[in-house]
């Protein structure tokens, strides 16, 4: 199997350029902010088709999720920043937040899958054939 088997929607990454990941670590707060502008430009579209391919979001849901991602994981949890050429490829890094992102967003937002049954006079709970006979 190979990598892009392994995980849809990697041959949609670029090749990752190292300068970029190396002015992160610049003590010149402008250099810092424009490779994290160049980086969010660079996935930004990547990480929405992410989302979009995992088919359970509306176009307006995949720019949300989009912006919560580059607001939450990449800016205040520094994503970017952990990227290091000996600790693998960024992209690998990347997918994986967007992969735990995405779960985590839809844990969030899913609907409870059970309900609580109405208890009868003895505080027994009812069965739910009993409930379904009632309506």
């Amino acid at each position: 199997m190979t990598f892009r088997e392994a995980r849809p929607g990697s041959h949609l990454f670029t090749t990752t350029r190292r300068s970029l990941i190396q002015d992160l670590d610049s003590n010149d707060p402008a250099v810092v902010r424009s490779a994290l502008e160049e980086l969010s430009r660079i996935y930004r579209p990547v990480v929405e088709r992410c989302f979009a391919r995992c088919g359970a979001w509306n176009h307006a849901d995949v720019e949300d999720a989009a912006q919560e991602f580059f607001e939450v994981i990449v800016l205040e949890r520094h994503l970017f920043a952990k990227a290091a050429p000996g600790r693998g490829r960024l992209r690998a890094l990347l997918w994986t937040a967007i992969r735990h992102f995405r779960i985590d967003r839809l844990r969030r937002t899913a609907t409870p899958r059970t309900e609580i049954l109405p208890a009868d006079d003895d505080g027994l709970l009812v069965e739910a054939q009993d409930v379904f006979e009632r309506d």
